[in-house]
């Protein structure tokens, strides 16, 4: 059996009411996914322990210029979720008065994880000239100086306002420049045709060719074709030698419905891998799924799967799921899930997280809530009730509260277990569950190294 991460994402973002810097903000915990076959549906979804969970923090200005992106590790106590304030990653911009980028950067700090690492660590700055990036000054973190260093420049070409070269220097080591690479663009009716990269060979200070790429365009200028070549050196000069070929077909919105990547197999062209694009009305992506041709069987199976879910209120994306199809056990596989939570206000948020009781032989719930958990404005009176199944009712919540329904105020994150039993007037004697403890904000019982939570027909519960 195969381990997996799934990824469940609570996220909040701040919209300005006036023209101010504003921020939002995802939460992401990270769980194990064990693998379950596509065909049992019906059976129950086990987690296994919880691992460590992350607060990506987002700051704009007032244009909606992004203007950096910090990564802190997170601690879970009985009551809520609070950052430790250990920056893990950041990214910097600025911006001209056109809101061209003026300088970035990437810092990456005690990554023991690699899920708490953005990137690699690297920073730029740029100028323009007519509006049009001109070069670019591209620099590496030195851990030995905590310092940045200057390793390479980057120049923009133009002609006719269309891009004709992009040329790489890199330092000599002595406060000068060498060449390093170039990529050269050719266009038919300003529609891209053809672009041409080069390496410069110091020792023979000249030009060597690499690759090209060659572009075919449908009439209504929407992008047809790119075929692909690698450079083969001979003892004489050279050749371009054909890699691959994708093509690409849209729907009536201009949308990429499919990419279809062909390469020679056996001297025949031959479709190899096919990436397939669904959207919904308003243009949205939908599912987005790779399926690739098994030479062995010459069947097409589809490798990787990812369903976008919105919430049809106010068409924000709310999960993303994720599935692989591993072949050893030939089942599909979840491989991350991630949800998304968003509030609109610029007050604190909190979260409700709320489970039912279940069968401990069909792990099926023996009640439901209303309402359901989600996120909420700071001191947001909340009525929360708990419903019990026929033949069953309600004994109490996680954190001794007899009331139902309760009411309480939402100036703290909740994490709330309800426990149900056979309807009878002796409670005590008749519970159909042994007695929980404590639940944490991350559903764990307090004290304990280990929980299971169930997923089933799309709803979590505590084991």
């Amino acid at each position: 059996m195969r381990k997996f991460f799934i990824i469940l994402t609570l996220g909040w973002i701040c919209v300005p009411l006036m023209a101010q810097n504003y921020t939002d903000s995802v939460l992401t915990t990270f769980y194990n996914w064990s693998c379950f076959s596509d065909e049992s549906d019906e059976e129950p979804v086990q987690l296994l322990p919880w691992a460590f969970t992350v607060d990506t923090v987002k700051e704009y200005d007032e244009k909606g210029n992004l203007l950096s992106r910090k990564l802190y590790s997170m601690n879970a106590t009985e009551d809520f979720m609070q950052r430790d304030d250990v920056l893990r990653c950041e990214e910097v911009w600025s911006y001209d008065n056109d809101n061209n980028v003026l300088s970035y950067y990437c810092r990456n700090y005690n990554t023991s994880y690699g899920f708490y690492k953005i990137g690699s660590d690297m920073k730029y700055e740029c100028t323009y000239e007519n509006g049009k990036l001109a070069t670019k000054l591209n620099y590496a973190y030195s851990a030995t100086d905590d310092n940045w260093k200057l390793n390479g420049m980057t120049i923009y070409n133009y002609s006719n306002d269309l891009l004709e070269s992009i040329l790489l220097k890199d330092p000599d080591g002595s406060g000068g420049w060498i060449q390093s690479s170039q990529t050269f663009y050719t266009y038919d009716n300003d529609l891209l045709s053809q672009e041409e990269k080069k390496d410069y060979n110091s020792s023979t200070s000249s030009w060597e060719n690499i690759k090209k790429v060659i572009y075919t365009y449908y009439q209504n200028g929407l992008l047809q074709s790119s075929e692909h070549y690698n450079w083969q050196k001979t003892s004489t000069n050279g050749y371009y030698d054909f890699s691959y070929r994708m093509a690409y077909e849209y729907d009536n919105n201009g949308q990429v419905i499919k990419e279809t990547r062909s390469e020679y197999r056996n001297s025949i062209l031959t479709e190899h891998q096919h990436r397939i694009y669904t959207y919904r009305p308003n243009g949205q992506i939908l599912k987005y799924a790779i399926r690739q041709l098994n030479y062995n069987t010459n069947t097409w199976e589809t490798v990787d799967s990812i369903d976008y879910v919105y919430n049809n209120a106010d068409d924000r994306l709310y999960a993303t799921i994720d599935y692989n199809f591993d072949r050893t056990t030939n089942c599909f596989e979840l491989y991350s899930i991630s949800y998304s939570y968003y509030h609109d206000t610029k007050a604190p948020y909190y979260f409700l997280w709320i489970f039912p009781d279940v069968d401990i032989n069909t792990y099926e719930p023996l009640g439901e809530f209303s309402p359901d958990e989600g996120v909420y404005a700071y001191n947001t009176s909340l009525t929360v009730e708990a419903i019990p199944n026929d033949g069953y009712q309600f004994d109490g919540w996680s954190d001794g509260v007899k009331d139902n329904p309760r009411t309480f105020l939402m100036n703290r994150n909740y994490c709330l277990f309800a426990y149900f039993v056979t309807q009878t007037t002796d409670l005590e004697e008749t519970k159909t569950q042994i007695d929980k403890p404590l639940y944490d904000v991350l559903g764990r019982p307090a004290g304990k190294d280990y929980h299971g939570i169930v997923i089933q027909n799309g709803k979590k519960y505590l084991r």
